[in-house]
């Protein structure tokens, strides 16, 4: 039986969201003796059920679970032909309004996504990654499966939530080729399980279907937009030997931003974390991406203070050509940290930059590096001195945010360094743009269709 699914985006704790929801259908419960239950599952998911009033049944009607962020839920609910009589939508508009109104949830309503399958729906990359935290929730067990498939541990945490440790997993799995492995792994321990085996397969398609993707081919000229998804691929590092950043804030903050905006079917965001320096020209020709976000340190040559902390590294002992430019840094197979000169980036963008309009290199130091990647790439931002971690946040939030409201690329590079002064930080000089080949203002990267 297929389903209507509405979706949506809910700010808050999930343990917050169960009672509100109870607490509203005892008292909203008289009007037309519908009765809503919100239950946590062993897996940590919240299901919700409906009981209409005449009958003794229970009618499951969606479910919720934690983002891996910890500040955000996502809820789905479902409306198929055989419940829609009993389960309506007028109960289904004042338990929203309710949480709303008087609960305060800030809900980011996605709209009706159309007939589905829930359990079709379901088998998605956030389906799976429940599915293997609930039957692999210790450390011991996560870390034998991403042995027996041939990754490298060390650049997993284990030691968080399992959700977000098999978030890593998989997302390493994926990024270097082995995804089949891990699902071999997998399916052969728990191959009886069907919701498993049903996972497995459609992530195992999804991968599949994303890396035959054909590349949309734009043309150099200003002006243009892409009528399919605008796909930004976020890269982050942050080598063991370096200070800790806040880079999955960072990704976050995107996220939401991008997913609030005006346009947020028009783009597609793609994550790498931990890149090393083998990763990334692979990371480009699998998602041949629009617009490149590194998000990470930066080097110079000389030592710099910074009263808080920044995305600088210091002084890196650095030999061969384009050293006076410093460097970003990626991780070595060692998690290390491993710099990449200007040439080295200049010519790979030179190579790959296929549909690329974009570069943003969120690390201090970076504008030598932006300066040779923009004799390839049309838009390029870097930084002209060391960044702290807020002030590197706040312009990227506003300016993706820009972004997806349709702004050209000129006004959300000054919205993002306004955003720095907005909040007091003096480093709103310190991003710089750099467009030799187009005038930025002419760029735009989504349009009303």
């Amino acid at each position: 039986m297929k389903s209507v699914r509405y979706s949506h985006y809910i700010r808050g704790n999930i343990r917050d969201l169960q009672s509100c929801i109870n607490q509203f259908s005892e008292q909203d419960a008289g009007f037309d003796k519908k009765r809503y239950y919100a239950s946590l599952t062993a897996d940590g998911r919240l299901k919700l059920t409906v009981w209409p009033g005449d009958e003794w049944s229970h009618i499951d009607i969606g479910s919720a679970v934690q983002l891996p962020s910890g500040e955000e839920i996502k809820l789905d609910i479902y409306f198929d032909p055989k419940h829609h009589a009993k389960w309506g939508k007028s109960a289904y508009e004042r338990l929203m309004n309710g949480l709303k109104d008087k609960y305060g949830f800030d809900i980011d309503y996605r709209g009706r996504r159309g007939e589905v399958s829930p359990d079709k729906e379901k088998s998605s990359v956030v389906a799976l990654r429940e599915i293997l935290a609930a039957v692999y929730p210790d450390e011991t067990s996560a870390r034998r499966v991403v042995s027996d498939a041939g990754l490298d541990g060390r650049h997993i945490s284990f030691t968080g939530q399992a959700n977000n440790t098999w978030h890593a997993i998989l997302q390493m799995a994926e990024n270097t080729g082995k995804i089949d492995g891990l699902l071999d792994v997998v399916l052969r321990e728990f191959g009886t399980n069907q919701e498993l085996r049903n996972a497995c397969e459609s992530y195992r398609g999804q991968v599949q279907s994303k890396s035959k993707k054909s590349t949309e081919r734009e043309s150099q000229g200003t002006g243009s937009f892409h009528e399919a998804p605008i796909t930004i691929l976020f890269l982050a590092a942050n080598p063991t030997d370096t200070t800790r950043l806040r880079l999955d804030e960072e990704s976050r903050s995107i996220d939401q931003a991008l997913r609030q905006a005006e346009f947020r079917d028009r783009f597609e965001l793609e994550q790498a974390h931990a890149v090393r320096v083998a990763d990334l020209q692979g990371l480009l020709l699998r998602y041949q991406p629009h617009i490149v976000h590194f998000s990470g340190h930066g080097s110079a040559t000389s030592e710099t203070t910074s009263s808080e902390v920044s995305r600088h590294v210091g002084t890196i002992p650095i030999s061969g050509h384009g050293s006076d430019g410093g460097a970003i840094i990626l991780e070595d197979n060692a998690g290390k940290s491993h710099p990449v000169m200007p040439r080295a980036l200049s010519t790979v963008f030179s190579l790959l930059k296929d549909n690329i309009r974009c570069v943003v290199l969120n690390a201090c130091y970076s504008a030598p590096q932006a300066q040779a990647i923009a004799e390839h790439i049309d838009c390029v931002v870097g930084m002209s001195d060391a960044i702290g971690d807020k002030a590197a946040i706040s312009f990227a939030t506003a300016f993706y945010q820009a972004l997806g409201y349709g702004r050209d690329v000129k006004t959300a590079f000054e919205l993002g360094r306004a955003q720095i002064d907005l909040e007091n930080i003096p480093e709103e000089q310190t991003p710089q743009l750099l467009a030799t080949k187009v005038d930025p203002a002419e760029v735009v990267l989504v349009s009303p269709a």
